[in-house]
């Protein structure tokens, strides 16, 4: 499927980084706790938005993590950069911070819906089990999603988790054509908003 021995290396490498930097479980953990232990009491009463405080909370970790990843990884591509395969388009690269922060956005609204279903359920936690195992399949964690045939790509296509991680990999490590690209801009922003009305219903 267009993947050699350099570019798959490459996409595992890219995926660890995606998967660490759009991990966003904790927060999720934390709000459900708010709400089963009562602690969201004391929070909702100031004067700040709940959800965006711990959204503030989680980017402030990100840029610290992508530091380290900076730190950690650069030398390596420099090091080994004949084997590191990169095939992003400099239009599309100027787009590239965008895309990345709507794929945390996307990670971040999926474990605040489940958060908040601790107003019903008490307890989630096989939901956020269920969520990594639907993320490390059908967002590309385990295996390229395009290995798969391109009717079930296609499919996969019009749920949110591929792009949270795959979407912005393939951007990188094995280039896309512009229609393409803006379609997957198009599907982010689709699923932010959806995603967004969904906890506006649940809160």
């Amino acid at each position: 499927k267009g993947y050699n021995y350099n570019s798959i290396i490459t996409y595992y490498i890219f995926m660890f980084i995606m998967t660490t930097l759009m991990n966003t479980n904790e927060i999720g953990y934390k709000i459900a706790n708010d709400i089963k232990n009562g602690t969201l009491n004391n929070l909702i009463i100031r004067p700040i938005n709940y959800i965006g405080y711990y959204f503030s909370e989680s980017l402030s970790q990100k840029l610290i993590q992508l530091l380290i990843v900076i730190i950690t990884f650069v030398p390596l591509f420099i090091i080994k950069a004949s084997n590191i395969t990169i095939n992003i388009s400099f239009k599309q690269s100027l787009f590239l911070p965008l895309i990345l922060l709507f794929s945390l956005i996307l990670n971040f609204f999926i474990n605040i819906i489940i958060s908040l279903l601790v107003f019903w359920l008490t307890e989630v936690t096989s939901f956020f089990f269920l969520k990594d195992v639907l993320l490390d399949f059908l967002s590309g964690r385990v295996f390229p999603i395009d290995l798969l045939p391109i009717s079930i790509v296609n499919l996969l296509g019009v749920l949110p988790f591929m792009y949270c991680t795959f979407f912005p990999i393939n951007i990188l490590t094995k280039g896309i054509t512009n229609d393409v690209f803006y379609m997957g801009l198009f599907m982010q922003l689709m699923w932010i908003g959806i995603l967004y009305f969904t906890i506006k219903l649940l809160w």
